[in-house]
Parts: structure tokens; sequence; C-alpha cells
């Protein structure tokens, strides 16, 4: 309607003066228009509207905590408002608030020493606030559409923590491996909704894969267990998947084919992550390539090639027994129909 687009356009310019505006607002200004759009948040917004106003919300928060070295706390409190935004029963503009502190944060226009501080902050603020409170939000939620908001914000969170492999599945404050599972239950929405959620769920497992710290211990007995358990459960994602292909079942398949090469990337993720020589000992990791290799949507086989490439700087006395001739061949044989012109 009229009237929506007319908000939009105030709303969006608003945040472009904002953006514009940085370190000239007088502070005592900036605070009070933030706590005025944290207000407007909890009214019934168009989504597009609520967007920008987050966004714009976020972008205060920031600058006010770059400006004062974070006496304010400016950034956590700000974090701690989004949740309350939630609790308010505005899901969708308290997690839009959340998501863009974390991903406008690489937007504030500062020094690189302020950077560093400011950034360092940012994980203190995922580790005590964001991270609790959205795994918590996951294991109660029974919605998809907010299951995946939550999600892809928890996303962008774990990345500003630096959460790590190790922190994925030894963590108390977040463990995919069991929302996973629930994705591909019945109680999670859609069939396509599943496999979205899936999909996210798989690329946020393997982007920590890859955000090994330098001298980060070993994966301990355990952490490797639930990994194996976490390939377990993308193998048969990727099982489900490729049954839907050879079927012909256009319902869904594209979504599933979708979530099967985000599932891919976590088998090449872990065969070159810093425990990768460690999963080398266990199979569960070569199985889901295996499976990720062999399936009929050539895109998904392809992601997984990286993982048999890293595969190849393992020394063969530190790969499991399993990888023999045998699996080898069942590769060559997987690429071979891969290659052919036809499946038949």
């Amino acid at each position: 309607t009229e009237a929506v687009a007319t908000r939009f356009w105030a709303a969006n310019a608003l945040f472009a003066k904002t953006k514009k505006a940085n370190r000239e607002l007088p502070p005592a200004a900036a605070a009070e228009l933030g706590a005025h759009l944290l207000a407007v948040l909890k009214t019934d917004l168009a989504p597009e509207i609520a967007e920008r106003i987050a966004v714009t919300v976020a972008t205060l928060a920031l600058q006010a905590e770059d400006a004062d070295d974070g006496a304010s706390q400016s950034l956590e409190n700000c974090a701690r408002a989004a949740l309350e935004v939630c609790e308010a029963g505005r899901a969708r503009s308290g997690l839009g608030l959340l998501r863009s502190l974390a991903d406008e944060l690489d937007a504030v226009d500062c020094a690189p020493r302020r950077r560093y501080d400011l950034e360092a902050r940012a994980r203190g603020v995922a580790r005590r606030a964001a991270l609790p409170a959205l795994s918590r939000a996951l294991a109660a939620a029974r919605d998809g559409d907010q299951a995946l908001l939550l999600l892809n914000c928890a996303k962008s969170w774990l990345g500003r923590a630096e959460a790590t492999l190790v922190d994925l599945v030894t963590g108390a404050d977040f463990e995919l491996g069991r929302f996973l599972e629930r994705c591909v239950s019945a109680d999670c929405g859609s069939d396509e909704l599943r496999w979205q959620l899936a999909g996210v769920a798989a690329v946020t497992f393997a982007e920590a894969c890859r955000r090994g710290r330098e001298g980060e211990d070993d994966a301990d007995g355990p952490a490797l267990a639930s990994c194996e358990r976490f390939c377990a459960r993308c193998r048969s994602l990727v099982d489900r998947s490729a049954e839907l292909t050879r079927s012909g079942t256009l319902d869904g398949e594209a979504a599933a084919s979708e979530c099967a090469k985000h599932v891919a990337s976590v088998a090449a993720a872990l065969s070159s992550s810093i425990h990768g020589a460690q999963l080398c000992l266990s199979f569960g990791v070569w199985e889901l390539a295996l499976a990720a290799t062999a399936h009929p949507r050539r895109s998904v086989g392809v992601v997984a090639l990286d993982a048999w490439l890293d595969l190849q700087d393992v020394p063969v006395d530190q790969r499991h027994a399993s990888l023999g001739a045998p699996t080898y061949r069942r590769v060559l044989d997987a690429l071979v129909a891969q290659c052919a012109a036809s499946r038949n």
C-alpha cells in the first residue's frame, strides 16, 4: 500500500542518514533515537520496514560502542534489547535486530586497533548473551519459519564468536547435531522448509570446521564421536535427497538437492580442518563424502571432491583401515558414473 511504501522510504532514508552521520550525531541524540526506534520495533510493522529499522538501530549501537570503547556497553545492551523485542511477541523484528548487530559490525568505519577491540567485545556478547539465548529458543521452536530465522541469526553470531568444530560438538550453549536431527523430523514445518533448515545447519557446521584456531587442542574422543554422529545424520539427508532425484519427484527435490550440496560441504570442510588427520581415523566422514560424490546431481558430487583430494595429503598409516582399495573402487565407480553422458 501507499502507506507501507512511504514508511519504507522514511525508514530507508533514516538508515542512510544514520550511517552517513557516523560520529557527527551527539551521543544523547543517538541514544534517544535508538530508544525510540526500539519502541517502534515492538509494534506491528511490515517485514521490509522492520528490517530497515533493525539495521538502523544496530548501526547506532555499533557506532556508540566504537565511540566510547565499550564503556556504555551499547552492543550488549542492544543485543539484550533485541531479545526483549522477541519476548514481546515480535520475533521477526527482534531476530532481525540481533542478526544485524552481527552482520553490520564489518561496516563500522574505525581504525584497525579499534576494530580489533570491537570484534573482541562482539565475541564476548556472542558467547555470553546471543548464542545461549538462540540455543534455548531453537530447542523450544515449534514453528519452522521461526526456526529458520533463529538458525540464520545463530549462523551470524557463531561467526562472531569464532566458534570452531570443537565448540559446536562439545559446547553446552550450542549443539547443532541435535537441531539437525529435529530438522528432518515431522514437527518443523513443510518438507521444503525442513530441507532449508538442514541446509543452513550444515553450512553453519562447515564454516565452523574451517575456523580452527591456531594452537587449539586436538578434538578428544567425545568430540570426535559427536562429529561422527553429525556425519551420520548428514549422510541420511544426502541419501534421502538422492532418492528424490532418482524417483523424478519434483515436489521438494530442488530444495533437497540444494541441502545435499550444503551437506557435501561438511565432508570437504572436515577433511581440510585442523582435525582432518584425526577424522581420517573414523569412517563416517568418508561415507558421507562417498554418498555425496555418488549423488545423481553432479552439482552435489563436485562439492565432495575436495574431501578426496585432501585425503591424499594424509599418510597411509594414519588413515582408517577401511580406506583401502575397496573404498577407492567405490569412489572410482561413482566418478565414472558422474562422467557418463546419461544414467543408462
